[in-house]
């Protein structure tokens, strides 16, 4: 769709001017109706020595002078470094609304650019370009799932990028999210600092109702998934040649149980090995049961959460011994004749199929 510039420009609201100004600009610190008075992005600015004018929609710097100056696309390429007025068009789509939820005025209906109309979901071209940019603009968070054992193939698969004080604070590891059908809706920034949010989601992105992952999962036709909680854990298991998804962290909604119910037949319940996650598991897995779904607990044994191991071969050890416990049935299953076991000598603990696996084990 050809682009309407003069339109976006001047359809932008108040409101919507002001969200792009801030995040642009370091600070925002005096606001009317009329001028939008901020830091200019091309000097080491403290005083707001820069103007936006909502009747102009125009901008300039009063210590720039007519050196720095033009309309809101002129500000967003100087601030990003952008070459092209249609990349920052696409920057500002997106931080007005173009994907996820709209402003709170807009959020039943459609976003108007000069007589076009643009539903929430249109502009998911635009998402992948965005997503291009991240993936070209630097390498220091490919650099940092490299570090860490992710093969390189496995990051251009999922599209790895970076991304610095843009759509989110500091720089940030970013991969895009897709739903059950394989089509784009959203971004999972993860901190490559040390902020106080180690993961954050583009705008609209209701992560309780997705999945992370889940369309590699069921591409690869297993009747299983191994259920995590982080993307990066996913990322790990998948490229162990396991299908995995992750619940963006460690609460099950029921909207993601539904899903799991309709594309796979056993679950491996698989969250981090801490207190929050021994409750997420304890949690998963009684709704998985109480809606008819074959689930286990996954045992990750030394380890802190999945995405920590980095040898396929551990995986495959600590796999196996969850998919024992996953196909047996039947006490019988385990223990050749059980019928001849007199069963004054077994205790009460061992009739418990869960405790009689363990006992085995240490057997």
């Amino acid at each position: 769709m050809k682009k309407d510039y003069n339109g976006l420009k001047n359809s932008l609201t108040y409101d919507q001017t002001i969200s792009i100004i801030e995040a642009i600009s370091k600070k925002v610190e005096k606001r009317s109706k009329i001028d939008i008075v901020f830091c200019c992005p091309s000097h080491d600015d403290d005083k707001a020595s820069a103007s936006y004018s909502m009747q102009k929609k125009k901008w300039k710097c009063f210590v720039c002078a007519d050196d720095v100056c033009g309309d809101i696309f002129d500000l967003v390429k100087l601030s990003k470094g952008l070459k092209y007025q249609a990349d920052a068009y696409d920057c500002i789509m997106y931080i007005v609304g173009g994907v996820g939820e709209l402003n709170k005025e807009h959020r039943s209906k459609p976003l108007i650019v000069n007589q076009i109309t643009q539903t929430v979901s249109a502009p998911i071209e635009f998402n992948q370009k965005f997503l291009n940019f991240c993936y070209e603009a630097s390498w220091n968070g490919p650099k940092y799932l490299i570090d860490r054992g992710f093969s390189k193939t496995l990051i251009e698969t999922f599209k790895c990028g970076t991304h610095k004080d843009f759509y989110f604070t500091g720089e940030r590891l970013t991969i895009p999210v897709h739903d059950e059908n394989g089509k784009i809706i959203g971004v999972v920034g993860r901190t490559l600092g040390k902020h106080q949010d180690k993961y954050r989601y583009t705008k609209g992105l209701r992560v309780s109702e997705h999945l992370f992952n889940i369309h590699r999962a069921k591409k690869m036709g297993s009747e299983y998934v191994v259920v995590v909680e982080g993307v990066l854990d996913a990322m790990r298991l998948h490229g162990f040649g396991y299908p995995a998804v992750s619940i963006f962290g460690c609460n099950l909604s029921a909207v993601q149980a539904d899903l799991l119910k309709k594309n796979f037949k056993k679950i491996y319940v698989c969250l981090d090995n801490d207190e929050a996650g021994e409750q997420g598991t304890k949690s998963a897995m009684e709704l998985l049961r109480t809606m008819g779904i074959k689930a286990v607990d996954f045992d990750l044994n030394k380890f802190k959460d999945a995405g920590e191991i980095t040898s396929k071969g551990d995986f495959v050890k600590l796999f196996a011994t969850a998919s024992m416990e996953m196909t047996v049935t039947k006490v019988e299953d385990v223990v050749p004749n059980f019928t001849k076991i007199d069963v004054e000598d077994v205790s009460e603990e061992e009739f418990d199929l869960s405790n009689y696996i363990s006992i085995l084990r240490r057997r």
